[in-house]
């Protein structure tokens, strides 16, 4: 992994589409992907924003980016009734993302990873496995 890893680009290209511009919460969860740093403080992202979701999914596609993530309308409501409520469902990301490309399927971990780490940090529930 560590070879893989130091071979190649270390930034992943991610194309964020946010669909719930007026919650903050989507604005910091953008934020910690921009902030997100190998141990060795190299970025681990080049986070673009996108409006057209078809054509973000042709970048994909043609290898042009890493990976699309969506971010859902009432995503930062939804955050915030996890943390009001311990039991609300938590909200979902939707990853677009190119199965045979290695660097897409590595682009989607680390960006759920950073995910998690964020909602967990916002909403102060514990992860389900420690």
């Amino acid at each position: 992994m560590w070879a893989y890893l130091s071979a190649v680009d270390p930034a992943y290209k991610l194309l964020v589409k946010n669909s719930d511009r007026a919650a903050a919460e989507t604005t910091l969860l953008i934020e910690a992907w921009k902030a997100a740093r190998y141990s060795d403080a190299r970025p681990m992202f080049e986070v673009s924003l996108v409006e057209d979701i078809e054509k973000a999914k042709k970048a994909i596609e043609r290898r042009d980016a890493d990976l699309l993530v969506e971010i859902p309308e009432h995503f930062g409501e939804r955050l915030k009734a996890l943390q009001a409520d311990g039991t609300a469902s938590a909200p979902q990301l939707t990853n677009y993302s190119d199965e045979a490309n290695p660097r897409s399927s590595m682009a989607m971990a680390l960006s759920d990873y950073v995910a998690f780490g964020y909602a967990y940090t916002i909403t102060q529930i514990s992860p389900p496995s420690t």
